[in-house]
């Protein structure tokens, strides 16, 4: 499934069926996938896990973690790398909207944290807290090169750097549809109002949901 600003066939996720693990979802880039899998059994520190790991990273500070998932890359259909991922926040699992695939480094979405990282290595680039509370989704804007959050209380626009260039709030939460074009993304909250936001400069308005 694309996302509606990926280009076709880059980025493109499949999810899979796996022992052990709720969701595996498999993202398809021009050179390297990455495996995201949803890990909420996973113990840090732990050599008895069903699944290791390379790396752990624990983002979630002095909080209990929310969310846990693990991130592995092939490369040319060898697996070449692996890392957990912990983090605070609401709690999220792993679908088509978790990861963005670019052709040198992915980013995923967990818990209230954006993680950029390299491929193949899957060495981390930067991370950022990118919503209060969850972090729902990731999409490639117009052009490619920076990209829309979608969280709970912000919808919000990163670079690839990983600043953040504007960010937008409404009346109450972003928990209802969320649409995205070349130009405007259209979201509703929580009471059922809906949000046009201009996708370059993030000014919003409220619209009528119909």
């Amino acid at each position: 499934i694309d996302s509606p600003s990926t280009p076709a066939g880059l980025g493109r996720a499949t999810q899979l069926v796996l022992a052990g693990h709720e969701t595996l979802m498999l993202f398809q880039g021009t050179r390297f996938q990455v495996e995201l899998l949803d890990e909420p059994t996973y113990t840090l520190g732990s050599r008895d896990n069903p699944t290791l790991y390379d790396a752990e990273l624990r983002l979630e500070g002095e909080e209990r973690p929310s969310s846990k998932h693990g991130l592995r890359c092939i490369d040319r259909g060898e697996r070449s790398s692996s890392i957990i991922i912990t983090a605070a926040g609401g709690a999220t699992g792993v679908h088509t909207e978790s990861c963005v695939l670019m052709p040198d480094r992915c980013v995923v979405v967990i818990g209230n944290q954006v993680v950029c990282l390299e491929l193949p290595a899957l060495s981390v680039l930067w991370h950022v807290r990118g919503d209060v509370a969850t972090c729902y989704g990731l999409y490639l804007a117009s052009g490619g090169e920076n990209l829309v959050l979608h969280g709970e209380c912000e919808i919000s626009m990163l670079t690839p750097e990983g600043q953040r260039l504007w960010a937008f709030s409404g009346e109450d939460i972003f928990t209802g549809r969320f649409d995205i074009n070349e130009n405007v993304i259209e979201v509703i909250d929580f009471n059922g109002q809906m949000y046009c936001i201009n996708v370059r400069s993030g000014a919003g308005e409220v619209a009528n949901a119909g």
